[in-house]
């Protein structure tokens, strides 16, 4: 990802580019292979304040669901893709979830209202 002279950010693949501004794909999107979350999660990177002036996101092999990290681990924090993608919270069967959690601000919005639900 790299942000475009007047453009805002622009996500690079092999072969295409995804406007991360309105969307647009040009060639072969460069995040369908990260999953239906990878827009969003880059887009909320490109609002943060300590967001680079580049952002590289290591390949996903969807056949194995594994990524490969820039270190000697598994998996990759805060990374795209794979079953890292997909984790669960823990909670009380009482405890209702109305709307998918993606994302800690969503995790954090449902915990708070829980937490108040209990007293």
């Amino acid at each position: 990802m790299v942000r475009a002279n007047g453009r805002g950010a622009i996500v690079h693949g092999a072969g295409g580019t995804r406007d991360l501004t309105d969307g647009a794909v040009d060639g072969i999107d460069p995040l369908s292979r990260f999953g239906p979350t990878a827009l969003a999660g880059l887009r909320r990177v490109d609002a943060m304040a300590e967001c680079g002036d580049l952002v590289i996101v290591s390949m996903f092999d969807p056949g194995l669901g594994e990524v490969a990290p820039f270190e000697e681990q598994i998996g990759s924090h805060g990374g795209l893709g794979g079953t890292q993608s997909e984790a669960f919270v823990l909670h009380p069967a009482e405890w209702r979830i109305g709307t998918p959690v993606v994302g800690a601000v969503a995790l954090h919005e449902h915990l708070r209202r829980w937490v108040g639900l209990s007293g």
